[in-house]
């Protein structure tokens, strides 16, 4: 379970190590070790498993130095950023999710969204709390 005040990660280490490695037939490569390096350091700088993909894909000539990494990372960003309108609905449609788990009992996706997503989970049992009703799948 992710700790306070910590931002859960996009992507995990066994995933990094996998898409570092698909750059290992490129000259520079540094073994293990620093394939390892590599892979820590594309967990840091990814927004989501495609930008990822992005990243290691846009090296072909060589293997990356670790700077290069992060500056591939950071002018890729952009691009797989969610404008704050998008958020938002994606965030409005997230509620609704909740909403109808909660009402359907769901014990078990309920804790999962909890873990993922405390924050929307308290402000939906909230609004239920308040008297809102849960119509169609939506807060009303």
């Amino acid at each position: 379970m992710p700790q306070a005040g910590r931002a859960v990660k996009a992507l995990g280490f066994p995933a990094a190590k996998m898409l570092v490695q698909r750059m290992s037939c490129l000259p520079g490569y540094p073994g293990p070790v620093g394939e390892s390096r590599m892979a820590e350091v594309l967990i840091e700088e990814s927004k989501s498993v495609e930008h990822a993909k992005a990243v290691v894909d846009a090296f072909e000539e060589r293997f990356p130095t670790i700077r290069e990494l992060r500056e591939m990372a950071f002018s890729l960003r952009a691009s797989f950023e969610l404008i704050p309108d998008a958020m938002e609905r994606l965030k409005d449609e997230y509620r609704q999710y909740v909403a109808q788990v909660m009402q359907d009992g769901n014990t078990e996706e309920l804790a999962y969204c909890e873990q993922q997503h405390p924050e929307i989970v308290r402000e939906v049992r909230a609004k239920l709390r308040g008297g809102l009703k849960v119509i169609g799948g939506s807060i009303q």
